[in-house]
């Protein structure tokens, strides 16, 4: 005595439903991992962004001081007077040259910072969105089983 073939049909379905929707929601998961991983590094490159914008702006800074106190110092041992207006004029276009220097770079630093964290949502949302897709892909795996073993046990005419 053999076995039945809808039986072994249905076995088969059985296996090969369960594997295929096993493989979505691993392949919906690994995907997910993927793009997490993907987002915690844009979220490491935005803190860097940060980082590096907050120490440029402190080394220009504490340049500026520098060339400042360095101008002063020549003048003063030249015996010009700090409050002469031609002096005060120099000083005033270096002050407001390196402040407009800084604010740009800050705006690049700013805006480089606020691209990663964008990107680093973008990441997030596509994980969770592959996850999501992984467990449906997985639930029309076995759903789409259902249907063919329906089909195996209904009789032909």
């Amino acid at each position: 005595m053999g076995i039945d073939p809808v039986s072994l049909a249905i076995a088969s379905a059985i296996i090969g439903g369960v594997s295929a929707a096993l493989g979505q929601v691993m392949q919906g998961r690994e995907r997910s991992m993927a793009q997490r991983f993907d987002s915690e590094q844009k979220q490491r490159e935005a803190e860097m962004y940060r980082l590096s914008g907050a120490q440029a702006e402190t080394k220009r800074r504490e340049h500026l001081t520098s060339s400042i106190e360095t101008i002063m110092a020549i003048r003063s041992g030249r015996g010009v007077g700090e409050a002469s207006p031609t002096g005060m004029g120099s000083i005033n276009e270096i002050i407001e040259d390196e402040s407009r220097d800084m604010r740009t770079e800050r705006i690049n630093y700013l805006t480089r910072e606020e691209q990663a964290n964008l990107a680093s949502r973008m990441a997030m949302r596509q994980a969770r969105g592959s996850l999501l897709a992984g467990y449906l892909g997985g639930v029309s795996e076995v759903a789409s089983t259902g249907f063919r073993i329906g089909s195996l046990r209904m009789p032909r005419p």
